[in-house]
């Protein structure tokens, strides 16, 4: 992504070997770690890579999937691709920590012929006032939410018309990523419904997992948030 959680684990002094398949991604991740201190920023390797088809030098004590990326493994052999390379790089006693949404099916089966949460904005970098809106359309059968989110120019500026983006994400249910964790190869050791360590309940909006491979076993101080 843009390096955000990098950074912040560079200036934590630890040694990030950064993953992306997306150049314009590691340029902007490069370009923020730049602007780190030296002493942090020699501590950084970025490398331009599919999640579902990597290798790299060594094994890995700490694997972070973050911003929800693992809803960008659609279907059975994506994810099944994903976790074994996670499996090939994770030292034996490592931990595989993720991030998903937890699925809300009230705002799923919202109509996708309206429009939602509009919103008006100035645009950071151009300072041209913007209206944000989205909606989406919700496959029951595979499980992905096809997104489309619109940006309205409110006045003149670089915008001249209606720019549309589209993004897709599957949405997991709790029962079913422990099931394909559990057949792929790991165990939950620990698992929150938000970053404050909350637990993971009907009123979560995300489920944060902390994993292992099947063979170790951890004291629950050892994982906890």
């Amino acid at each position: 992504g843009s390096g955000r959680v990098t950074r912040a684990l560079l200036r934590r002094g630890f040694l990030v070997k950064g993953l992306d398949l997306s150049s314009p991604m590691l340029s902007r991740a490069k370009e923020s770690i730049s602007r780190l201190p030296i002493r942090f920023r020699e501590n950084a390797d970025l490398v331009e890579a599919d999640a579902r088809d990597f290798s790299l030098d060594k094994k890995y004590p700490l694997i972070i999937m973050a911003f929800n990326s693992f809803e960008h493994m659609y279907d059975r052999v994506d994810i099944e691709q994903c976790l074994k390379r996670v499996q090939q790089h994770l030292s034996p006693n490592g931990l595989f920590v993720f991030d998903v949404q937890m699925p809300d099916l009230q705002w799923l089966m919202k109509d996708p012929g309206k429009r939602w949460s509009r919103s008006k904005f100035k645009h950071p970098i151009t300072r041209q006032w913007l209206q944000y809106s989205t909606n989406h359309v919700y496959d029951t059968v595979t499980q992905i939410v096809h997104i489309r989110v619109y940006y309205a120019p409110l006045e003149d500026g670089p915008l001249k018309a209606e720019k549309t983006i589209e993004l897709c994400q599957r949405k997991f249910f709790p029962a079913e990523l422990s099931s394909l964790l559990h057949y792929n190869g790991f165990n939950i050791q620990q698992s929150y419904g938000d970053f404050e360590g909350s637990l993971l309940d009907d009123d979560a909006e995300s489920q944060i997992l902390i994993c292992s491979k099947s063979d170790t076993v951890f004291p629950p101080s050892e994982v906890s948030a």
